[in-house]
């Protein structure tokens, strides 16, 4: 990834995204190329988390746990669905083994409780949907899959809203509806200002999930889903 790269992700993440970050994706989200530089700069904030780098696999899910069941809501989810996998069911070796299908190649790291590709099978980004070039899965002691954090690579406004529309209807299909949005999911909505954002969120019992979509000046729109599992019994 090139500096000027990682200079725009962070101008993106600064901004509006930082408070969802902290409270959403901390774990995730830390983990990957654009997060790295803003854990670093949180460690030395007052009140800032503990040094996740430092902390076991199973420190780092409970205090995933901690964070995500902030935002839990209190229907029932009809499947907990991200990307084709159930959070909290599916296994790391049976994404593996889709990956290797796929002929995708995936680094591990923290003990091998985190997967990160930076590319995807094709199927994940159908017709015009913007690729898939930065996806993070994580999994608990159990190695179930419990968080998926994915970037999409830069896309227009037309090709971002359509997605956005288009995995709403999934969402809403397979888990339940909207819970809350952000901003508007239209193209002249995005294209109003710089560092325009609309998202969509779904809070249910088990089941936490975001898609969002912001844009970074004349490089188009990022489009960016996040899913997390919130354990039985967890309460916020």
């Amino acid at each position: 990834m090139t500096t000027v790269r990682r200079i725009l992700r962070s101008r993106w993440l600064h901004g509006s995204v930082v408070v969802s970050v902290l409270l959403f994706g901390l774990i995730g989200f830390a983990h990957t190329p654009a997060g790295r530089p803003l854990l670093n700069a949180l460690r030395g904030a007052p009140g800032c988390p503990v040094d996740l780098t430092l902390l076991s696999p199973a420190n780092v899910e409970k205090a995933r746990i901690a964070a995500i069941s902030k935002r839990q809501g209190t229907a029932l989810e009809a499947s907990r669905r991200a990307l084709g996998f159930e959070l909290g069911v599916t296994h790391k070796g049976a994404v593996l083994a889709y990956m290797k299908k796929h002929g995708v190649a995936c680094e591990t790291s923290r003990e091998e409780s985190v997967l990160r590709c930076t590319e995807a099978p094709s199927e994940l980004s159908p017709g015009s949907a913007p690729r898939i070039d930065d996806l993070h899965m994580q999994f608990d002691t159990e190695q179930r899959l419990v968080a998926v954090d994915v970037f999409r690579a830069d896309a227009s406004s037309d090709v971002a809203v359509a997605w956005l529309k288009a995995m709403d209807e999934k969402l809403t299909s397979e888990v339940g509806p909207a819970t809350g949005k952000h901003g508007e999911a239209s193209v002249s909505f995005l294209e109003a200002g710089a560092l325009r954002r609309t998202a969509n969120e779904y809070r249910y019992q088990g089941y936490v999930a975001q898609l969002s979509a912001m844009r970074i000046g004349k490089r188009g729109v990022r489009v960016r889903e996040q899913y997390q599992w919130v354990p039985t019994g967890t309460k916020g």
